[in-house]
């Protein structure tokens, strides 16, 4: 079994790895390892004082890492109802509307 400074290096490796040029895609990537290592250190049942300098660390990126991912969603939500919007604007001149079905008109001036 490593040890927790191994396994919080590591961890640290990744999300450095992550931060250089960070997407969901690229976490996605490495999910499995992260979860992993996370799983790993749960195991361990205490830290020094370097392991925690290095958790805290960890953490910022794990941060950073969060607010990448959320912004890349809010953007995707506002794609989306863009979208939207424009697909309800161009459904609207497309339909035919209902009230012109049968309708006529009497000229009565002669």
């Amino acid at each position: 079994m490593r040890s927790s400074n191994l396994l919080l290096e590591e961890l640290a490796g990744l999300y450095k790895f992550l931060l250089e040029s960070p997407s969901f895609e690229r976490y996605e990537q490495i999910e499995g390892q992260i979860d992993q290592l996370y799983l790993d250190l749960s195991e361990k049942k205490s830290f020094t004082t370097a392991d925690m300098l290095t958790l805290e660390q960890i953490q910022n990126m794990h941060k950073k890492v969060v607010a990448v991912i959320q912004q890349e969603q809010k953007e995707i939500k506002n794609q989306i109802n863009t979208m939207e919007m424009k697909k309800n604007v161009s459904n609207a001149y497309s339909t035919k509307a209902s009230y012109t079905n049968d309708a006529f008109f009497v000229d009565i001036r002669n």
